[in-house]
């Protein structure tokens, strides 16, 4: 249970990842985003692994942390400018509907989010690591099912409102989604500078 909440403190915070989940919610609804949903919960516990393996050191190395943030800052702005244009040109973009599409959209998010990344490798890896060996596995089981908990709920919850939605409010939230993310892109190049 201490993992659990340990988990749910940190996946709480609505984060770029979290805005995609509820905006692929609200544009293509269930069982669509069942695909958003399992990319960014396999990706949050990919991290948790390589987080327990110990894997922050190699993150921190020189060289590796310039290169990664300016990755996810490209990343960032492609993806961001991306949104914002299928909101003016105010259509829904069928190619991002495709499983494939929404994978590398939802990955991306997950991966190149180079805060998430160094905090669920870091603290949570790092608490994993912490734990008497017996009980890792029990830990890093508790703490990424409060990531997956918390992605199901956004993403089904979004799906349920999606009916409810008018189309202005669904736009205001893919433009708050895109704006979003090119605020990533500017922290990570401010980071980077």
């Amino acid at each position: 249970m201490v993992a659990f909440l340990f988990g749910m403190a940190t996946a709480f915070p609505v984060g770029v990842k979290s805005f995609v989940v509820m905006d692929q919610g609200l544009r293509f609804g269930y069982p669509r985003v069942l695909v958003s949903i399992v990319t960014a919960s396999l990706c949050d516990s990919l991290l948790v692994v390589l987080g327990a393996a110990r894997a922050s050191a190699l993150l921190r190395a020189p060289g590796n942390e310039g290169f990664l943030i300016s990755v996810g800052a490209l990343f960032f702005l492609v993806v961001g400018v991306m949104t914002l244009r299928g909101c003016v040109e105010g259509e829904e973009l069928e190619s991002r509907a495709r499983p494939g599409a929404m994978i590398a959209q939802t990955a991306g998010v997950s991966l190149f989010n180079l805060h998430a990344v160094f905090e669920t490798v870091g603290l949570i890896g790092g608490a994993i690591a912490l734990q008497a060996a017996e009980d890792r596995f029990v830990f890093a089981a508790g703490s990424k099912s409060a990531s997956w908990v918390w992605l199901v709920a956004i993403g089904f919850g979004a799906s349920l409102l999606r009916a409810r939605l008018t189309p202005p409010v669904r736009l205001w939230t893919r433009r708050a989604s895109g704006g979003l993310m090119l605020v990533f892109a500017g922290v990570l190049a401010l980071a980077w500078a």
